[in-house]
């Protein structure tokens, strides 16, 4: 019997830790390969389109990207080609617009095909916040354009990034600044200091100490930590005296006692490591989960891994015990899924800590877009959230 198997392109279905609701599922159509050729099928196996591609990619707002003769183009969900392969690289769709090059110029096709943003550009990025980034040729300045192609920030600027919460940084020379979505300037271009601002206070430094400024280049909070991250939800990582201590956009110090080591929070919760023992702390700071645990994960979909001996316990946000594990290892929830290992083979448990997909591959990966990546008898496969294998 021929063995049609899946292949993992570009990292779209990767190892991935986050924390996300599921989607629909089954999904309408499956990639699946069949020896060197590509197609895609229902999800009960059934061919939709026939293997006839060097290589298909996942159904995005109801298109498939397809490469034939190392050259891109689109199918619908009946297998019907509506873009022809004829681009040297296309992204997927995203909002009813594909980020398209050629001949190395860029622009913007919609979901029929048609040309929205002249394939022109020596540079243009993926919209942001309504707007692109673009350069028109290798010599000109950089600008933004909106969906239909007009200029919204002139080509000005030497250096342009995406926006990102109504703000993008801008170069001109060996300054920087920031710039609003209408293009004025919010932040005067007068630091020669590569600067990052995030929820409107930006990191810097002076004599070897941090603070942070704001949108205006008033210091905010003075110069005094060793080490600084920048906002995330109103609260920043600062370290001093070898204790890292958590802040608020006043400055004021919500730690007091501090930590060997404070994580990202994650779902209001945040990992923090004492003497090499792990426990969790809320937004305020207060210590929620006591630093008892050898080992810790942070909290996704509303529960969090902790490892005691050779116990593993999964815990609500209070600390409150849900399940225990029999496993030797445990990744985190991704589409209500968590891979769990024993020995040298991999499965699958649902929210409730129920065995579901059995413990049998030789690896495995967290699901992604419905679908994860194992690998069993050498050879690597595509399985849905009900343990239904995609290959024969």
């Amino acid at each position: 019997m021929r063995i049609r198997l899946f292949r993992y392109w570009l990292g779209i279905w990767g190892l991935c830790a986050c924390a996300s609701p599921s989607p629909p599922w089954p999904p309408s159509l499956v990639p699946f390969r069949e020896g060197k050729t590509w197609g895609y099928t229902q999800p009960d196996g059934q061919w939709v389109v026939k293997p006839r591609f060097q290589e298909v990619f996942p159904f995005v707002e109801g298109r498939g990207k397809f490469k034939e003769k190392e050259k891109y183009g689109f199918v619908d969900q009946k297998g019907e080609i509506l873009i022809l392969p004829q681009y040297d690289w296309a992204w997927d769709f995203e909002a009813g617009l594909a980020l398209v090059q050629k001949n190395g110029l860029w622009g913007y096709i919609d979901t029929l095909g048609q040309v929205l943003i002249p394939l022109q550009y020596h540079k243009l990025e993926k919209f942001s916040e309504g707007q692109a980034v673009a350069r028109l040729s290798a010599n000109d300045k950089l600008g933004t354009l909106n969906r239909q192609g007009q200029w919204v920030i002139a080509p000005l600027y030497d250096q342009l990034y995406p926006f990102q919460q109504g703000m993008a940084k801008a170069a001109k020379g060996e300054f920087y600044g920031y710039l609003d979505l209408k293009g004025r300037e919010i932040v005067p271009f007068t630091h020669n200091l590569y600067i990052e601002y995030s929820e409107n206070l930006a990191k810097i430094r002076h004599e070897g100490l941090y603070g942070y400024i704001n949108l205006q280049g008033d210091t905010v909070i003075s110069p005094q930590f060793e080490e600084a991250h920048d906002f995330k939800n109103q609260r920043a990582k600062v370290k001093n005296k070898r204790k890292w201590f958590v802040i608020d956009p006043q400055g004021k110090i919500l730690t007091p006692d501090g930590y060997d080591f404070i994580f990202e929070f994650s779902e209001e919760r945040a990992r923090v490591q004492e003497e090499n023992k792990y426990g969790y702390i809320d937004m305020n700071g207060k210590e929620i989960i006591a630093c008892q645990f050898s080992q810790a994960k942070d909290f996704g979909q509303k529960k969090a891994f902790v490892f005691k001996g050779n116990i593993i316990k999964c815990l609500d946000p209070m600390g409150n015990l849900i399940f225990q594990l029999a496993f030797d290892e445990v990744e985190n929830f991704s589409e209500n899924r968590a891979v769990v290992r024993r020995g040298a083979r991999y499965g699958y448990i649902d929210p409730t800590g129920q065995l579901v997909i059995p413990v049998k591959y030789e690896m495995a990966r967290s699901f992604e877009n419905g679908l994860a990546r194992v690998k069993l008898k050498g050879q690597w496969g595509l399985i849905g959230p009900d343990g239904k294998e995609y290959w024969e």
